[in-house]
């Protein structure tokens, strides 16, 4: 890849995009030992790095926003990169600017080039400062990573030229495209997911309307009350967001687990720490308030449900497969029995199937798996 001896700077806060990196890190290293991969890591999202045994620099948990800022103009003049690679992470509690925003802005004043990689789509406005419904100029990566054709148009709506979107799509994909694999179900078996969001962590609870531990636990009465569930074995897997304290999810599990027993019911819930894809293959259902988790469980072929009952608010953008009908809103608790225990699931996947194929044939949402490849021509490119 390059010809000289340079450094590349790596730094996503949200663990969203830290997974999006790991195959393009990944790559460079075993390809091009002339480039020095600097990755910079947030205490949130260093866990990653680590089970992938990828070198980090950890951004100090004390430090304020200025001294980050001090922290970060360190690292750029030891490394001198030619090019920092960000995710987009949208706004936490008190910040004025994201990190990635405030990297954006410092390689403006250089020489460094920058590229920025969406893993998610919608809520450009906060991955990306406007003003007046345009993107802030100073805050324009280089290059931006778009998911689809659909990501490109929204972000040239906001004032993003042309010449800096690129469609690349999301590399975390093509990892997951890398574990579907076909197995036979147990048809005496019916495999759930639920992966949770930080809302209480940013303060959403009472805005929303509903918490996603009642949303839960409306979820395991549904398989407890239907009579189609008495003689299945139902696993019941649940997926901690990075940001959330694991322990009103611990209480809820082990108490859940107890009535079960004392029902005589073949009910099980599982605190899945592991967070392995290699268990999409044998899931029957995923859900989640918001979660990019559904996005990836679409490509096993998964029914998904975003879930958000006694939701104050229109939940139906904040998944942009909400509005493709690749996701299901389940915004009340009769919804929610309706669909568990009346569905046809077969039938279920026969549609999801088809549409699938339908979009995955226009280029919409699904990826074609060569998204860290296209993300390192990228690369390759700039260095020249």
């Amino acid at each position: 890849m390059a010809s000289n001896y340079q450094s590349i700077i790596f730094f996503s806060k949200d663990y969203g995009g830290v997974l999006a990196f790991l195959p393009i890190i990944k790559k460079i290293q075993e390809d091009d030992k002339l480039l020095n991969v600097v990755v910079i890591a947030h205490e949130s999202s260093y866990e990653l790095y680590k089970k992938k045994d990828i070198k980090v620099i950890v951004i100090p948990s004390y430090l304020n926003q200025n001294k980050i800022g001090q922290f970060l103009d360190k690292i750029i003049d030891i490394n001198k990169p030619k090019i920092i690679v960000t995710g987009t992470s949208r706004k936490g509690k008190n910040e004025i600017r994201t990190l990635e925003q405030i990297l954006i802005k410092k390689a403006r004043n250089t020489d460094i080039k920058t590229i920025s990689i969406l893993d998610f789509w919608g809520f450009y406005e906060e991955r990306f400062p406007c003003k007046n419904g345009q993107v802030i100029h100073d805050y324009i990566p280089d290059v931006i990573c778009c998911l689809d054709e659909k990501c490109k148009e929204d972000l040239l709506a906001l004032g993003v030229p042309h010449a800096n979107l690129k469609i690349t799509h999301n590399p975390h994909i093509d990892s997951v495209n890398t574990s579907v694999k076909k197995i036979h179900k147990n048809v005496n078996e019916f495999n759930v997911l639920y992966v949770s969001q930080p809302i209480r962590e940013q303060d959403l609870t009472g805005s929303l309307g509903f918490d996603q531990e009642s949303n839960f636990t409306q979820l395991l009465n549904t398989f407890v009350k239907g009579s189609r569930w008495f003689n299945k074995h139902i696993n019941i897997y649940l997926w901690v967001h990075p940001k959330e304290s694991i322990i009103p999810w611990e209480s809820i599990v082990n108490e859940k687990n107890k009535e079960f027993v004392k029902m005589g019911r073949s009910i099980k819930m599982i605190y899945d720490e592991n967070k392995s894809y290699d268990l999409f293959n044998k899931l029957d259902l995923a859900c989640s308030y918001y979660s990019s988790v559904l996005y990836d469980a679409l490509y096993f072929r998964i029914p998904c449900l975003s879930l958000g009952i006694g939701s104050k608010v229109d939940i139906s953008s904040l998944l942009v497969t909400n509005k493709l009908g690749l996701t299901q809103v389940i915004l009340s608790e009769k919804d929610l029995n309706k669909y568990i225990n009346e569905s046809d699931f077969k039938v279920l996947i026969e549609k999801l199937n088809k549409k699938i194929l339908n979009y995955s044939k226009k280029k919409i949402f699904f990826s074609d798996g060569s998204a860290t490849k296209k993300i390192i021509k990228i690369i390759n490119n700039i260095q020249k």
